[in-house]
C-alpha cells in the first residue's frame, strides 16, 4: 500500500512539474518566471555568495552564540507546538480531492492508511520548502534536517486537528481550549521570567561595551540549561537541533528521534477514535467552493461593489468607442474594486512616507518615486491581465449578443478589449 501511495505522490509531481514548464510557452508566464527568478538571484542567491549564511543571532566563531540560536529556535518551536491546540478549528476534517474521497474512502483500507496517503502527499511541499529554506540560508542542517523537521511538524498538526475535533465531542470547545493554552502561555512566561530575572543583560551589554559578546550569550544560554528549562524544551529542542545542529552526530540523533515523534503522531491521531471521512468530505467541499469563488473573481465575474457609480454620464448620442470605456470602467469598479486598493493604496502609502522624510532632498524624493512607479508599472505590465480581467475575455461567452450590435467586428474587438488600468 505504501508503495501505491508513493507511485501516486511521485506521478502527481511529475504531472505538475510537467505542466508547469509546458506553461512557459505561453509569454506571460515566461517573462514571470525570468522576473521571479531575476529577483530571487540578485536579493537571496547573491547575497548569500558574498556573505555565506544570512545575517542572525549566531555569532562566528562562538559556540555559545550557536547554542543561544539552537535554544531560542526551541522556545519558539514550543510556543507553536502549544498554540496549535488553541486554533479554532475543530472540524477535524482534512483536504481530499473527489477523486480521492471516491477512491480511498470506499477502498479496503483502514483508517490509519487513509492518513498515511494524506501525510505522504504533504512531502513535495515539504522538500520544496527545505531546499528554498537551504538556499536562504540554513544551511547547517544540509536541508535533511529541515525535511525532518516540517516532516514530523506536519504528522504533529494532523494529531492536533483530530484531537481538537474529538475534544469537541467530549464538550470541551475552542473557548475551553484557548484558555487552557493561555493560562499555559502565562505559566511558560512565568516559569522563563523567572530564570532571567537576576540576569542584567542591559548592563552586561554595556560593560563590555559590546565587543566581547560571547561572554553576554554564554550567561544567556546557561539559564535555558536550568533542570525547568531543560524539561520544557526537550521535544521542541529535537525539532531546533534539526535545523541548526552543532555536528553531524546531533544532527542524526535529531532527525531520527524525529522519526520517532512523527510515527507516535500517526498512530495517536490514527486511534483518536474519531471518524474523520464525513468531516473531511464537508472539509473539502468548503476548500473547493472558496477556490471557485476565487476563480471566479480572477475571472472577472464576481461583483464586489454593485453600488458603484459610472464615472460620468453617457449621452444618448455617444460614439460607439465612448459607450465600451463607460461600459468598462463600471465594469472594472465594480469587479475589481478590491484589485484597484491592491494597487493603489500602497502606492499611496509609499508616497505620503516619501513626502514626509525630511532628511531626504526634493530630488531624492522624485527620484525614489520615479524609481517606484517604474517598478509598479513593470509588475502590473505582468499582473495587471490578472488582477483586472475586463476586457472581451468576458464578452466572448455572450458572442451572439455581440453580433446583433450595429457595429464592425474590428469595431467591437478593438473597442472591447479596452480595460481601464
Amino acid at each position: 500500500m505504501i508503495a501505491s501511495f508513493l507511485i501516486v505522490t511521485l506521478q502527481t509531481l511529475k504531472n505538475r512539474t510537467i505542466s508547469r514548464i509546458r506553461r512557459l510557452k505561453n509569454p506571460r508566464y515566461l517573462l514571470s518566471a525570468l522576473a521571479g527568478a531575476a529577483y530571487f538571484y540578485f536579493m537571496f542567491l547573491r547575497r548569500a555568495s558574498h556573505r555565506g549564511r544570512l545575517p542572525g543571532i549566531i555569532i562566528a566563531g562562538s559556540n555559545s552564540g550557536t547554542e543561544l540560536t539552537l535554544d531560542i529556535t526551541s522556545l519558539i518551536m514550543l510556543v507553536l507546538l502549544i498554540g496549535a491546540w488553541a486554533l479554532p478549528e475543530q472540524s477535524g476534517g482534512l483536504e481530499f480531492s473527489e477523486a480521492e474521497i471516491q477512491f480511498l474512502f470506499a477502498a479496503p483500507i483502514t483508517r490509519t492508511q487513509i492518513l498515511l496517503y494524506k501525510y505522504m502527499r504533504g512531502f513535495t511541499g515539504i522538500v520544496i520548502t527545505a531546499i528554498v529554506m537551504s538556499v536562504l540560508g540554513f544551511r547547517q542542517a544540509k536541508g535533511f534536517g529541515l525535511v525532518f523537521m516540517f516532516a514530523a511538524f506536519s504528522a504533529y498538526n494532523i494529531m492536533v486537528a483530530l484531537a481538537r475535533a474529538r475534544l469537541k465531542q467530549l464538550h470541551i470547545g475552542a473557548l475551553s481550549r484557548i484558555a487552557i493554552v493561555a493560562v499555559i502561555y502565562v505559566a511558560l512566561s512565568w516559569a522563563v521570567t523567572m530564570q532571567f530575572k537576576d540576569l542584567d543583560i542591559g548592563g552586561a551589554l554595556a560593560r563590555t561595551s559590546g565587543k566581547n559578546l560571547g561572554t553576554v550569550t554564554a550567561a544567556v544560554d546557561a539559564r535555558f540549561h536550568s533542570p525547568i528549562i531543560d524539561t520544557l524544551l526537550f521535544v521542541p529542542r529535537m525539532f531546533a537541533t534539526a535545523v541548526f545542529p552543532s555536528d553531524l552526530v546531533h544532527l542524526f540523533i535529531a532527525c531520527a528521534t524525529l522519526v520517532v515523534l512523527a510515527t507516535v503522531f500517526l498512530l495517536i491521531a490514527a486511534r483518536l477514535n474519531f471518524a474523520f471521512e464525513e468531516s473531511s468530505i464537508r472539509y473539502s467541499v468548503r476548500r473547493a467552493e472558496s477556490r471557485d469563488r476565487q476563480q471566479q473573481q480572477l475571472r472577472g465575474v464576481t461583483v464586489t461593489w454593485r453600488r458603484a457609480k459610472p464615472l460620468f454620464r453617457l449621452g444618448d448620442n455617444a460614439r460607439p468607442e465612448l459607450a465600451f470605456i463607460w461600459k468598462n470602467s463600471i465594469s472594472v469598479m465594480r469587479m475589481s474594486a478590491r484589485n484597484i486598493a491592491a494597487i493603489v493604496l500602497p502606492l499611496a502609502l509609499f508616497g505620503i512616507v516619501v513626502s514626509q522624510l525630511k532628511v531626504i532632498s526634493v530630488a531624492d524624493r522624485f527620484a525614489m518615486s520615479g524609481f517606484a512607479t517604474l517598478i509598479f508599472s513593470g509588475i502590473l505590465l505582468l499582473l495587471g491581465p490578472m488582477m483586472l480581467k475586463n476586457d472581451l475575455r468576458l464578452d466572448l461567452p455572450r458572442f451572439e449578443v455581440l453580433k446583433t450590435y450595429p457595429l464592425s467586428g474590428e469595431t467591437i474587438v478593438v473597442d472591447g478589449g479596452y480595460v481601464v488600468r
